[in-house]
């Protein structure tokens, strides 16, 4: 040990072994296990677990390669433990009288785990809940969460958090490590195929309310303890094997051997479904023989997915997106992007841009075109819906909202004006001293008034502008201009409207000019 320091309140600050290549350090609540290549295997306790009840947390750091027989054992407070995807090894009895560890990842890199490696011995009590293996792993697999080798022959461990009453071990698996199924207590009953010759030591151990164990295969191994002695646990076999004498060799009083009767040929039934199939995992189908009450176990292979559209909407200023994936376990079979908005027009009948309109006594229904970032035409009554103002007759400023549906959502209200009619022309321009008459035809329905401007540039630069407020009028008399100077001359008639609860002059657009020279 390099140093040691105990904190105040009792929780470790720092401690350090050096084993070869590999460090273990503790540093408050977390043990590491660093540096580079493997652990030692032991076999008794090591000095760190003297700080079993501080520890909380266990972590393995890349560049360790194995994982010591009894290395990481009993460490009473440990609840989580990160393994490096550099572990091939995990040792005997590695991880066991660790009670508090409730979930176990097994990286791609394992290929051997130990017996015992996760079982728990002190106080019989478990909180295992999970065990996952990365995908890429060659060596074990996980089905229903229960540990297997890769071709589930062999079963390593079931969590002991597992909520199942029966287990009904699959048929392919020919063997049952030690300490696999521990403190199970939720477990009352357990079907053993025939394919299974052996379980091993204390496999079932502390699964205190087992009452059924049912052995089909005549030359099956029960190793020492692998069946508890609970009160009025009933073990089938057949006679004269090694179930019958599991009791009596290991000195059970309350186990309770029941014969299953011999048959030359089984005659199953047509069995149960004792384990439904799902998109991620097989089923189990289980016979029984009508006979002699054997039992054997086919798998159900699994489910089609139950494929769906989960789909996030597109708006105005964000891309959406449609996942296709299963409703069950959530599988992905495609992404796809919803392009957000990127444009919303009113148009023409011809699907040119549209914002105004002369009146002309009729109702005014532009059209909408809503295009998304990609270039695409969204669709009227699929993409969108469009609502129209009421009136849009008479000159004035009217609203039309798109709201969008589907794959989109969200709103734009557009705007277009109803302009009115503009007069005709200047119907006659005369010259004055140092002023002019403009006279033009009246324009009276849906106008309030007009405006005339004028300048003595052509383009109007600086021009001067005046309002005649009522529609009857038809000539303006303009004074006090300068002598001998050409002026350019302009009409336009506009109608005040309400909007938005403020009134809001509405213009239509200039008439064309014309030009006179005042007099001296």
């Amino acid at each position: 040990m390099a140093f040691s320091v105990l904190g105040s309140a009792g929780i470790v600050q720092a401690d350090e072994w050096k084993e070869g290549n590999i460090t273990i350090s503790t540093n408050g609540n977390v043990l590491t296990v660093s540096g580079t290549g493997d652990m030692k295997n032991y076999s008794k306790i090591q000095e760190w677990s003297k700080f079993n009840g501080k520890i909380t947390e266990i972590v393995v750091e890349n560049g360790v390669t194995s994982i010591g027989d009894l290395a990481l054992s009993n460490f009473i407070a440990v609840e989580k433990v990160t393994i490096a995807d550099t572990v091939k090894y995990i040792g005997k009895k590695a991880f066991s009288g660790c009670p508090m560890i409730k979930a176990i990842n097994i990286p791609a890199s394992v290929d051997e785990i130990g017996d015992c490696a996760f079982s728990t011995t002190v106080g019989n009590a478990s909180n295992l809940e999970k065990i996952t293996v990365d995908k890429g792993n060659k060596f074990f697999t996980v089905e229903d969460d229960i540990l297997y080798n890769i071709s589930k022959t062999v079963l390593y461990k079931v969590p002991s958090k597992l909520n199942i009453e029966k287990l009904d071990v699959i048929s392919s698996v020919n063997s049952i490590k030690p300490e696999a199924v521990t403190n199970c207590t939720s477990l009352k009953e357990v079907n053993l195929p025939v394919n299974v010759n052996r379980v091993g030591e204390r496999a079932f151990n502390n699964c205190k309310n087992l009452q059924k164990v049912v052995v089909n295969n005549k030359d099956c191994e029960l190793a020492i303890k692998s069946i508890p002695d609970n009160e009025g646990l009933e073990l089938y076999g057949y006679k004269g094997t090694n179930v019958e004498l599991y009791a009596q060799r290991n000195g059970y009083s309350n186990i309770t051997f029941v014969p299953l009767a011999e048959c030359t040929a089984h005659k199953w039934d047509s069995g149960k479904v004792t384990k439904s199939a799902t998109c991620t995992s097989t089923g189990v189908k289980t016979y029984n023989c009508t006979v002699c009450k054997a039992t054997k176990t086919e798998t159900i292979a699994k489910k089609a997915h139950s494929y769906k559209n989960y789909i996030t909407k597109a708006t105005t200023s964000k891309n959406g997106s449609i996942v296709n994936k299963c409703s069950v376990c959530g599988a992905k079979k495609s992404t796809s992007t919803v392009y957000k908005i990127k444009s919303v027009i009113l148009t023409t009948s011809t699907g040119s841009a549209f914002s105004t309109t002369y009146y002309n006594g009729k109702v005014k229904t532009p059209g909408v075109s809503v295009k998304d970032s990609a270039g695409k035409t969204l669709k009227k009554g699929t993409d969108y819906t469009v609502s129209y103002e009421s009136g849009r007759k008479n000159v004035g400023r009217y609203a039309v909202k798109v709201t969008f549906k589907g794959n989109y959502s969200g709103s734009k209200t557009l705007y277009f004006n109803i302009i009115p009619k503009n007069v005709s022309g200047i119907k006659k321009l005369t010259a004055r001293s140092k002023g002019f008459t403009v006279y033009w035809n009246p324009q009276k329905t849906q106008v309030t008034g007009y405006q005339i401007r004028y300048s003595t540039a052509s383009n109007f630069k600086n021009a001067k502008t005046i309002t005649m407020p009522k529609a009857v009028y038809s000539a303006k008399k303009v004074t006090g201009r300068m002598a001998n100077k050409r002026y350019y001359v302009q009409i336009r008639t506009y109608k005040t409207v309400k909007f938005n609860g403020k009134n809001y002059n509405i213009y239509s657009p200039w008439c064309a000019k014309k030009s006179v020279v005042t007099k001296r």
